[in-house]
């Protein structure tokens, strides 16, 4: 596993092996991160979500507290997926995905963020 500068990581979370978490990213308790997941930069990942085997989180994706999401799939850059939600498909940037399935109910344009 590999955690990049200024990752806080906190406590009950559980990683398996050939994770890589890149810089200023947060962990919430209770968190579970399967094999090969890819991190980027400023992410976080609210407490008691799971994110499966394969999954690669972009830049400043937001992960809700409870959520689900299954092996393979990709969260866009600077998306929003809903506390609670399961996310069976890869989510687009610049989106907002909730429910279960996860279904997108809002876009936003590049740089919403800044």
């Amino acid at each position: 596993m590999t955690i990049g500068e200024g990752t806080v990581i906190l406590g009950g979370s559980i990683f398996s092996n050939q994770i890589r978490l890149g810089d200023h990213i947060h962990i919430g308790m209770q968190c579970i991160i399967g094999h090969d997941a890819v991190i980027d930069n400023y992410v976080s990942i609210s407490p008691g979500a799971h994110v499966s085997g394969n999954v690669h989180l972009q830049e400043g994706a937001d992960i809700g507290t409870g959520a689900n999401i299954i092996q393979k799939r990709t969260i866009g850059e600077w998306s929003i997926v809903g506390a609670g939600s399961t996310i069976v498909r890869d989510v687009p940037a610049n989106t907002t995905v909730v429910g279960v399935p996860g279904r997108v109910i809002k876009e936003r344009p590049a740089g919403w963020y800044l």
